[in-house]
């Protein structure tokens, strides 16, 4: 395991409040870099990089560059994703707190296919709880931020069954991480590019809103733009991650 760049620990700095970022190519993100605004909060955002580092937060969050867990490399994916308008909104509403983000998502990733349950690190989900577990050295894992699921939609019996299965697999990562209350949001998808099962999956994961007794709340990309049929562009993952934050914040606030 490479060395560990620790966080300023200067007695009277603000709680630190770590977020997962999970999921498929969306929360890896495609958007371009020069349509990238400016991030108000970025002075008390931090990233738990791919190189097992922190540093400070800024797009790409899911940065490639020396990436020491290989299950979740994206090759050649140096792009915008939520991760920054969801820790922006998130620090302009939970003032003098520092905010950060433990990338782990992987393009082209299904639920039961992928992320199922394994602690080896040379799974996505062993990954994940692996760096969150690291990142949390440094702070407190407060929730997760979840955009998956066009996988799904090529088939009748995954998509029919996703709520149940990714609640399921939640259960599993709140047991891992020793966090039985864990909050989550996760992501409707984007608008329907004509696939078979693409509303089926919609309304599952928006049948999550609410669920866990009120500890997860589903945010839509279904009203914004993916210009190819399935990634977003720039000014929509930046929606989505405002979404997001804003939902993050009602969770922890109890609303």
């Amino acid at each position: 395991m490479p060395m560990i760049l620790p966080l300023d620990a200067t007695p009277g700095a603000v709680p630190r409040e770590i977020y997962i970022l999970a999921g498929q190519s969306n929360m890896v993100g495609n958007g371009e870099l020069e349509e990238r605004p400016a991030f108000a909060n970025a002075s008390r955002i931090k990233n738990f990089s791919n190189a097992w580092q922190w540093i400070d937060g800024a797009e790409p969050i899911d940065d490639p560059t020396n990436q020491v867990d290989i299950v979740s490399l994206d090759t050649g994916l140096t792009c915008v994703g939520p991760g920054m308008a969801f820790a922006n909104k998130l620090a302009s509403l939970r003032a003098k707190r520092e905010i950060a983000l433990v990338p782990c998502a992987k393009g082209g990733s299904g639920l039961k296919a992928h992320w199922g349950r394994n602690l080896s690190r040379s799974t996505l989900y062993g990954s994940m709880i692996a760096r969150a577990k690291e990142a949390a050295k440094a702070g407190a894992l407060c929730g997760l931020f979840w955009y998956q699921g066009e996988y799904e939609t090529d088939s009748a019996s995954n998509a029919a069954s996703y709520a149940a299965d990714w609640l399921a697999w939640f259960a599993n990562v709140r047991t891992d991480l020793e966090l039985p209350n864990l909050p989550a949001v996760v992501t409707i998808l984007g608008p329907d590019p004509g696939r078979p099962y693409w509303s089926t999956v919609q309304a599952q994961i928006a049948s999550l809103d609410g669920a866990l007794g009120g500890k997860v709340a589903a945010i839509t990309a279904a009203d914004l733009t993916a210009p190819d049929g399935i990634h977003l562009n720039t000014a929509s993952l930046v929606t989505v991650g405002e979404r997001a934050g804003t939902a993050m914040h009602g969770l922890l606030s109890g609303a």
